[in-house]
């Protein structure tokens, strides 16, 4: 319970009070047209319900900072955003107090209705989102997507060695986004480096290879520990680190790898962990899309 109490209360609160206005300005359009005036009448009542329902998750969990609340899928039950995660609210009945409730919606087809869910809320959260000081490699006209990585976590460098499997030309645009991760003291030298070296395809890789030391500098060569002490610095890599852990924050993005893509499209897709099939098939649709675009522009 301590740990689900945290986790709550670190979630960042952004307001609601604009998807509000925009329900009500919908509603309002809506009743210029007679023909549409019980159905506004059936939107008035539903937005009622979720409004007390709101009411009543904030008096009965003052805890939580509550980005985005609506109808979920389910009648009866609320969807509720803390930072990048969504959690359902039931209201309180004759029979049971208000619950809150810990997990994910499945469809009878399989469909993972709370990740979707997560999807279009995010869309909403990347509009508020300064993503210029990511770190991009590749060709800057390929088709690109949000890497969120750590140079010393062992899954980054499994996606790593796929990567170059997959994309073997090195035909993707990919803008890299550094977690600082406290378990990995090593880590922030290597980002640091990234970030003040010119070539940062190069120093991307250099940070990644077996040149450097990834888990102590106890196990690592001499030569390692001596690669490791000349790695480069410079005043703005601070900077360029908070903003990174701004954008981290913002879209809930809790482990390493993990990926946005369509980031400027109004269907982006957040992938978290290595998850190769999914990662796979947000390439190619991303390759896909950017073919249709030029065959298009031609």
């Amino acid at each position: 319970m301590i740990g689900k109490k945290h986790f709550i209360a670190a979630a960042v609160s952004l307001g609601l009070a604009a998807s509000v206005a925009h329900a009500h300005a919908q509603q309002d359009a809506q009743l210029t047209n007679p023909e549409n005036v019980a159905h506004a009448q059936q939107k008035s009542v539903a937005q009622k319900d979720i409004d007390a329902a709101q009411a009543e998750l904030k008096a009965s969990f003052s805890q939580l900072n509550v980005t985005d609340f609506s109808q979920s899928p389910l009648p009866g039950i609320f969807q509720l955003q803390t930072g990048g995660n969504i959690m359902y609210f039931a209201p309180e009945t004759p029979e049971h107090e208000g619950v809150l409730i810990f997990g994910e919606m499945y469809n009878k087809n399989g469909e993972n209705l709370t990740e979707k869910s997560k999807n279009q809320l995010i869309g909403k959260t990347i509009k508020t989102i300064d993503f210029s000081s990511a770190i991009s490699i590749g060709p800057a006209n390929a088709p690109a997507y949000y890497e969120f990585t750590d140079p010393d976590c062992p899954y980054c460098h499994a996606y790593d060695n796929w990567l170059k499997q997959t994309d073997p030309d090195g035909a993707l645009h990919r803008k890299l986004i550094f977690m600082v991760n406290p378990g990995h003291p090593l880590a922030r030298a290597k980002i640091e480096h990234i970030i003040c070296s010119d070539n940062k395809d190069e120093a991307v890789k250099y940070a990644f290879s077996d040149a450097l030391p990834h888990e102590s500098l106890e196990q690592a060569t001499a030569l390692q520990v001596a690669n490791y002490k000349s790695l480069k610095t410079c005043a703005q890599a601070d900077s360029v680190i908070k903003e990174h852990q701004e954008i981290i924050s913002k879209l809930g993005v809790n482990g390493t790898p993990s990926f946005l893509f369509g980031a400027e499209t109004n269907n982006p897709v957040k992938v978290v962990g290595f998850a190769k099939d999914k990662i796979l098939d947000n390439i190619t649709k991303l390759k896909t899309t950017s073919a249709t675009s030029t065959k298009a522009a031609k």
